[in-house]
């Protein structure tokens, strides 16, 4: 299996892609329950069970005058792409904004997002 660069990823709000975008992250995870119970005998080890699945998404781009503005609590149907065929699909809120400065580089904004259903992977 080859690796493959991040050159060819892209976002897209449905099918627009987003400009100036630098990098994304895509977390996938399943809710875990502690179901261990006592017995006469002390358990040697934790029981778990697995609740509801859920996903989340950061995206960091070039900070920009008169950018349109991407609000929290709005919802989009976001689409992460690693490069021309494998990606990711799904409604998502924005759960947060937040902007960097640093005097010795650029200017970037941060978007959260917290996926609302179910995330489509088209992999190759």
């Amino acid at each position: 299996m080859a690796s493959i660069s991040g050159k060819g990823g892209c976002v897209k709000e449905g099918s627009n892609v987003v400009a100036g975008v630098k990098s994304w992250t895509l977390d996938q995870a399943y809710d875990s329950f502690d179901v261990t119970e006592m017995a006469d005998t002390a358990p040697t080890a934790k029981a778990y069970v697995l609740g509801l699945y859920g996903w989340s998404a950061t995206v960091t781009g070039n900070h920009t005058d008169g950018a349109a503005p991407v609000s929290p609590g709005t919802s989009y149907t976001l689409n992460l792409e690693v490069d021309g065929t494998d990606k990711y699909s799904g409604t998502a809120f924005v759960t947060g904004k937040g902007v960097s400065v640093d005097v010795g580089g650029e200017a970037t904004t941060t978007w959260t997002f917290l996926g609302n259903g179910a995330l489509n992977p088209t992999l190759s």
